[in-house]
C-alpha cells in the first residue's frame, strides 16, 4: 500500500510504468491525500519542521507551532489554520458525532470537538474573546464568521491546537508503549529519535505520563 500526498501523482505513474521491467510486478493499492498550504508557507516540507505537525510532536510543540502559523484577518485563501479545519478537523468531527449515535456504546468513547453546552447537531466549538463559545454545524459557517470578523485568527489558533494535540494525544500513548515503533522511528528518521530523546532527557517521563494521560482517548513522522 502506498500512501502520499496528491502531488506524488507522477511519482506513482512512473513507478507503474516501470517497475514491472525491473520485475516488481505486485499490484499496489493507494490513498492519496490532500496536500495542505504548510504552516509557515505555501505548502508543508519535511526540512522545514515549522511547517508541518508530526504525529508525534509533544502538546507544547503543536501550539507553538500552530500559533506561529500563518492566519491572516478575514482571508480564507492558502490558510493552513483553515485548511486544518476543513479537510481534518471537521471531517472527523462528523464522524464521531455520527457515531456517537450509534448502538455500540464504545464508539462514544471521542467525542466530536465541541463544549458540554453546544447543540446536538453542533460538530466544532471555539471560543471568541469574550469567552462565550461559538458552536457551528458545518466548516462553511466558520469560514463565513471569520471573513466576516467574527473569528479572529487567535481565536482560531487555539481552538485548533486544542483539538490536533487531542487527536494526537492518543497516538503518543501507543507510542510510548511500543518498542516496535521506537525501532522504527529510529530506523527511519534518526535525527527524529535524537530529538525524542533530548526531550525525554530533559523533561523526564514522570512529567509527560500525566500529561499524556489527561488528554488520551481524544483524538512518526507522517504529518497533517
Amino acid at each position: 500500500m502506498c500512501v502520499s500526498s496528491n502531488d506524488k501523482a507522477g511519482h506513482f505513474a512512473y513507478a507503474e510504468e516501470f517497475l514491472g521491467k525491473i520485475g516488481y510486478n505486485k499490484k499496489r493499492a493507494r490513498i492519496m491525500n490532500q496536500l495542505l498550504p504548510g504552516l509557515t508557507g505555501p505548502k508543508m516540507s519535511a526540512s522545514d519542521p515549522r511547517s508541518k505537525i508530526d504525529l508525534l510532536d509533544f502538546p507544547e510543540l503543536v501550539h507553538q507551532k500552530i500559533t506561529n502559523a500563518i492566519c491572516h484577518p478575514c482571508i480564507v485563501e492558502d490558510s493552513p489554520i483553515l485548511a486544518l479545519l476543513r479537510v481534518v478537523l471537521i471531517p472527523i468531527s462528523k464522524l464521531r458525532l455520527a457515531r456517537s449515535t450509534a448502538p455500540d456504546t464504545s464508539a462514544r468513547a471521542s467525542p466530536p470537538f465541541v463544549e458540554g453546552d453546544a447543540p446536538e447537531s453542533s460538530v466544532y466549538s471555539i471560543e471568541v474573546e469574550t469567552g462565550e463559545f461559538r458552536h457551528y454545524q458545518s466548516y462553511e459557517e466558520i469560514e463565513l464568521d471569520f471573513l466576516a470578523g467574527a473569528l479572529t485568527p487567535a481565536a482560531l489558533k487555539v481552538a485548533v491546537a486544542k483539538s490536533i494535540t487531542q487527536l494526537l494525544a492518543h497516538i503518543r500513548n501507543l507510542y510510548e508503549k511500543n518498542p516496535e515503533w521506537h525501532a522504527a522511528l529510529r530506523l527511519g528518521y534518526p535525527d527524529s529519535e535524537e530529538e525524542y530523546v533530548s526531550f525525554i532527557s530533559l523533561v523526564g517521563t514522570a512529567s509527560l505520563s500525566p500529561l499524556l494521560g489527561s488528554l488520551g482517548g481524544h483524538g512518526s513522522r507522517c504529518r497533517c
